[in-house]
């Protein structure tokens, strides 16, 4: 049974989300590993290895909190399109309640004619 296109739109968006909590976690991984490289006293570096660890752990907290902040705007905006309601695309009869109290005139003007 194939989806309609809303709902196919909204899968592949929560699937984008998904991904991008998925790499904000690996670059969360990565910062702690290099924090722990960076103050574990039995781990030894020379100044080239400690800058290059500094650059990642820098790099990681940077992309991690780009792609955590990025998950949550997209988050809240599919989360919005849920607190549509649901009649919010289905018209109206606007003309109804004026044809049935016409209607009711009628049946009454009759009632009181005869």
């Amino acid at each position: 049974m194939p989806l309609s296109p809303f709902v196919q739109d909204r899968i592949n968006n929560l699937n984008g989300i998904d991904l991008k909590l998925v790499t904000a976690l690996d670059n969360a991984s990565k910062m702690m590993e290099s924090l722990l490289e960076l103050k574990d006293p039995a781990i030894v570096l020379s100044p080239d290895e400690t800058d290059t660890k500094k650059q990642v752990f820098q790099k990681s907290v940077l992309e991690f909190h780009q792609n955590l902040h990025t998950s949550v705007t997209q988050l809240i905006d599919e989360i919005k399109l849920y607190k549509v309601p649901v009649n919010i695309s289905v018209k109206k009869n606007v003309g109804q309640d004026d044809e049935k109290l016409n209607a009711a005139w009628k049946a009454l003007k009759d009632v009181v004619e005869n």
